[in-house]
């Protein structure tokens, strides 16, 4: 993977633009890296920026295919499994020339950051939230879903889709609201408002968590 990224480059720029990359808070302060898993954009971490960014330097990206990544840059080759969206993230971590940063991997990001940490020398610490190893369970492994529960978060996913990406497209771009009204969300959206349309705007329809969290501190 590195080996790749030595022999075809990718610019800062490319890189930033490519997942949406936004640098908040303090300039010299502590990295603070903060990835979701699939099924989200960075939109999910809004309400615990004003804690973070006071003391740290907080990076928010958007994977490929979801948010507001550059949707040019999305393969099928390169996303049909974790080593792309691993590589982009070691490339952010590069671009932005971090040091001894802390990154927090939500869901299946969990195991990017846990696999970027043995790439980079730049993660220092690493918070994990609602990860897992692996998300069906098999051999004795029970962390994961048995396929038929998998399949049954689909089929539910699916039945509700009159309140996912599509209607609350329309609703959150095409219906934008005077400053201080509500929008008028689709029939069935009643409790969503402009975040939670941002989040399933941008994402697939697909998504699985777990329920816990863990951190580490790393020695390279």
């Amino acid at each position: 993977m590195n080996e790749d990224a030595a022999i075809n480059p990718v610019s800062a720029d490319t890189v930033f633009q490519r997942n949406n990359v936004k640098v908040l808070g303090r300039a010299d302060g502590p990295a603070l890296v903060l990835v979701q898993g699939f099924g989200c954009d960075q939109v999910i971490w809004d309400r615990i920026l004003p804690e973070v960014t006071e003391t740290c330097k907080v990076v928010l990206l958007d994977h490929v295919g979801t948010g507001w990544a550059e949707p040019t840059a999305y393969s099928p080759e390169k996303y049909a499994s974790l080593e792309g969206y691993l590589a982009d993230l070691l490339e952010v971590l590069d671009a932005l020339e971090l040091e001894n940063a802390t990154v927090v991997g939500h869901s299946v990001a969990g195991m990017m950051a846990l696999a970027a940490s043995v790439e980079s020398s730049r993660i220092g610490r690493l918070v994990l939230l609602c990860a897992s190893a692996c998300y069906l369970s098999h051999d004795g492994y029970a962390g994961g879903f048995e396929p038929e529960n998998v399949e049954d978060v689909l089929r539910a996913v699916e039945a509700n889709i009159r309140c996912g990406p599509l209607p609350l497209l329309r609703a959150s771009r095409e219906r934008s609201p005077a400053p201080g009204s509500a929008p008028n969300w689709p029939s069935g959206c009643a409790g969503c408002g402009p975040n939670t349309s941002g989040i399933f705007c941008g994402c697939p329809l697909r998504r699985m968590s777990g329920r816990c969290w863990s951190g580490f501190r790393l020695r390279h």
